[in-house]
């Protein structure tokens, strides 16, 4: 994957890639995958985030309340449900998922985790399936593709290009 898009995962998600760079995971050798499935990647770490945004707008609008004008009685409970719902924050950032290898094998993408739930299984196995169908290189709808047994997905014209055949022929 090209640099650029690299730095923006890691920039916009940096809870699932805090171990980007160290060599405490095989993410410190970055995304083993074309470009084409950035998007898919990026639809995934979104849905191991959601928890967490959800709970910061939540936050924020606690906060914005107690910046209005209402009675003590008021404001004593907005108190309470923001400091309730800044721990469940925190709770939820604790449990977002870590990467540890993100690479392509056998034409589809993979996905690896510090740990698993079954929410977490459902989404990785959700974007392996989106991946099967979309050109790893440039993320036009794709197709299983081979040149000498080593498999690919890719459009019509990127297969073309990399000189790989449509794997049903």
């Amino acid at each position: 994957m090209k640099k650029e898009l690299d730095e923006a995962l890691c920039k916009d998600f940096p809870l699932i890639f805090r171990n980007r760079h160290t060599p405490r995971t095989l993410m410190c050798w970055g995304f083993d995958c074309n470009n084409g499935w950035e998007p898919i990647i990026r639809t995934l770490c979104e849905s191991f985030m959601s928890k967490v945004y959800s709970l910061e707008e939540d936050v924020s609008m606690y906060e914005r309340w107690l910046d209005t004008d209402l009675d003590v009685i008021k404001k004593e409970s907005i108190q309470k449900k923001l400091e309730d719902t800044k721990a469940k924050l925190e709770e939820a950032k604790d449990q977002v998922p870590v990467a540890v290898q993100i690479k392509e094998k056998f034409a589809t993408l993979r996905f690896y985790t510090n740990y698993q739930d079954d929410y977490v299984h459902g989404v990785i196995r959700m974007a392996e399936s989106m991946s099967a169908c979309t050109c790893e290189n440039c993320g036009k709808p794709g197709k299983l593709c081979n040149k000498n047994y080593w498999l690919k997905t890719l459009c019509t014209s990127c297969a073309r290009k990399f000189k790989f055949k449509d794997n049903k022929k």
